[in-house]
């Protein structure tokens, strides 16, 4: 479904962003050179930076050093006045795309003070809550044709052999993403709003009053389906139809319904692991993919539904939005017609923007419920210090760098800041055949400074930041265009924040490092290495 990573990973280092973050060398071994000045990063009502040298109080200041120029670390002085019984957060982030070389600095113990958190720590890492352990091979799916020398079909293509269900009772093989195969009934079957025909269909076994009752599938139907306020119309609103007339060769016909499979995805007796997939290889001709069910396709993990409680519920009905973003932009930016097979999103541009659509519908899907505040943004805090965001998608589910809960924190904090507008333009980005320029050229016309500073600039949320911000950082609540995203605030989650013991001697590309001082008199100094091609953001509150 994505371009290859390491592709990725080598057009990323040709980018030409902003003059002041341009990616820089990674520097050797923590080597110091020069000397540089904070400036205040902060203004209006919430900000606490009185000027470079002085907090005034109240607020929350936010102060920042680029390194852009320097081929090696420089050194940077922090002195400020007024900050007694404050805490001081120094949160070291590589705006470049390579590893950087960071001079020892002492780091913070964990920090665990008595505090009230929305979620708890999960004691199981192969079984997080809310945390999709989609495998890499469905990732990082790739075309079994080079469609770039195929020609295009007819939009007059027929169906070829996908089977068309026409009522209730009905019944199919299906087949997992390994090949596994099942038998399943289809137990609903209406249209959407724009005519699609929707069916949920139930794997042999799994439908009864204790596994997936007549109650849950009526209720799954409706939150995909029902009105404005369900996952279909949502995503198309946001992202675009699932599947049209046009389409390229060795895909399946242009009339397709659209299907829900309810299958036992890791029958281990647990809820969460793998809570649903869209995979593309499902949309090409048997002839061209043995996998294919030749169907436009989501599936969706029965015991997350009946073993994981509302919150297994909740998050089921939440990842059909995200798992139907991926089928949106499958089509939207490859099998349909006229399109370069390059428009695919990166492995990690593509998991963000499916996040961000979890984040957009879940108020209107399910009322007093976000994935992100009720769940990714502790995660994020747990874990997830010094990770490579863009290539941390190889780490396993229970490594400290997994990076969903990352991806789902970044995105979230981009759609407070730029809104939905951004995030359609997003989604419809063609000028480039890179992720991270689209990303830096979808942020900079929603009034942005680019992608780059935006990565800056979101490190300063693992500084707990409150719910009314200063302009530009956090989760402040944003509404717009019937969407209404909920403010996160930081300080309920320090009991979850896990911060490093000790400093690392490499901080990784497009990574956050931060520590937490908490002065005893009316003045904090310090002086710090800052890695170059990275920046250092100081916040007080």
């Amino acid at each position: 479904m994505n371009r290859d990573t390491v592709g990725t990973i080598r057009t990323l280092a040709g980018i030409a962003l902003a003059a002041l973050l341009t990616s820089c060398g990674g520097g050797g071994g923590g080597e110091v050179s020069g000397s540089g000045a904070l400036s205040v990063a902060c203004s209006g009502a919430q900000c606490g930076a009185a000027d470079a040298q002085t907090y005034r109080g109240s607020g929350v200041g936010i102060w920042r050093y680029d390194n852009s120029g320097s081929s090696s670390g420089t050194s940077v002085p922090i002195a400020l006045n007024g900050v007694n019984g404050r805490t001081v957060t120094l949160v070291f982030t590589n705006v470049s795309d390579r590893d950087a070389g960071m001079a020892s600095i002492s780091a913070s113990v964990a920090d665990r003070p008595a505090a009230s958190s929305k979620i708890e720590a999960p004691a199981d890492p192969d079984h997080l809550p809310g945390v999709n352990q989609i495998p890499a091979h469905i990732r990082d799916y790739q075309p079994p044709v080079d469609r770039a020398s195929q020609p295009r079909a007819s939009t007059r293509q027929g169906p070829a052999t996908a089977v068309r269900a026409a009522v209730e009772g009905d019944t199919r093989e299906w087949q997992d993403s390994s090949g596994t195969r099942f038998q399943a009934t289809l137990a609903r079957r209406w249209a959407a709003t724009d005519g699609r025909m929707l069916n949920i269909w139930v794997q042999d076994g799994e439908r009864s009053a204790a596994k997936v009752s007549e109650a849950l599938l009526d209720s799954l139907k409706s939150r995909f389906s029902s009105n404005q306020d369900s996952v279909y119309p949502i995503v198309t609103d946001l992202a675009g139809a699932p599947w049209g007339a046009t389409v390229g060769s060795g895909y399946i016909g242009p009339d397709q319904d659209l299907h829900i499979v309810l299958s036992n995805i890791t029958p281990d007796g647990k809820p969460w692991g793998v809570i649903g997939y869209f995979f593309s290889a499902n949309a090409f001709l048997k002839s061209y993919e043995a996998l294919s069910n030749e169907a436009v396709v989501l599936f969706l993990d029965t015991e997350t539904m009946y073993l994981g409680g509302q919150a297994g519920r909740n998050t089921g009905y939440t990842t059909l939005a995200h798992e139907m973003t991926h089928m949106v932009n499958f089509y939207q930016r490859a099998a349909r017609t006229g399109v370069s097979p390059d428009n695919r999103f990166a492995v990690w541009l593509e998991e963000t923007s499916a996040l961000m659509m979890e984040d957009l519908a879940s108020g209107r899907v399910v009322p007093g419920f976000n994935p992100l505040r009720d769940g990714d943004y502790g995660n994020w805090l747990h874990q997830s210090q010094n990770c490579d965001y863009i290539r941390g998608w190889d780490a396993s589910v229970s490594s400290s760098c997994f990076s969903y809960p990352i991806a789902a924190n970044f995105g979230g904090y981009l759609l407070r800041q730029y809104g939905t507008d951004f995030y359609r333009s997003l989604l419809r980005g063609t000028s480039s055949t890179d992720s991270f320029t689209l990303l830096d050229q979808a942020v900079r016309q929603a009034g942005g400074a680019g992608a780059r500073p935006a990565l800056r600039d979101w490190g300063a949320a693992l500084a707990l930041l409150p719910a009314s911000p200063p302009a530009g950082f956090g989760y402040p609540r944003r509404t717009q265009g019937g969407y209404d995203l909920p403010a996160i605030n930081g300080p309920d989650y320090a009991s979850l924040r896990t911060l490093p013991s000790s400093s690392p001697s490499t901080l990784k590309a497009s990574g956050h490092f931060p520590v937490v001082r908490r002065p005893s008199g009316a003045s904090y100094s310090e002086t710090v290495a800052v890695p170059a091609g990275s920046a250092l953001t100081v916040v007080v509150q």
